[in-house]
């Protein structure tokens, strides 16, 4: 957060010249390192969330903390780890078209790299 002081004073013209009438102080929130984490799924309006904020800095420890308390009294479930092998299946999972591409590019590469090594060997031989 940064704030900012205004003074007014009186013109150098006036009764009372060059003297202090009113400050006024501008605090501007400070951006939320946090609001585009993970945690934050389905409590974006939590305080915590919020892209720009005025409360003090909290550490990742603390931030988590309060946010899953939050999720507790919203009824949000925790997120599961999942395992080693539940991430490889899930990224067969969503990236089946790519694989089969790259395994058929491969297949193709291949047999060509071959055709072509044994056309140069017959031309060799003879």
């Amino acid at each position: 957060m940064t704030t900012f002081t205004f003074d007014i004073s009186s013109s150098s013209t006036a009764l009372c010249p060059n003297k202090k009438q009113l400050s006024q102080y501008l605090t501007t929130p400070r951006k939320n390192v946090y609001s585009t984490y993970s945690q934050c799924e389905g409590l974006e309006d939590n305080y915590l969330c919020e892209d720009f904020v005025t409360y003090e800095e909290l550490s990742f420890a603390e931030f988590y903390q309060k946010i899953e308390e939050a999720k507790e009294e919203a009824g949000i479930p925790p997120i599961e780890e999942q395992t080693f092998w539940q991430k490889v299946e899930a990224f067969i999972n969503e990236n089946k078209g790519w694989i089969v591409l790259g395994a058929v590019g491969l297949i193709v590469i291949t047999t060509t790299v071959i055709i072509v090594v044994r056309k140069k060997r017959n031309v060799w031989e003879k």
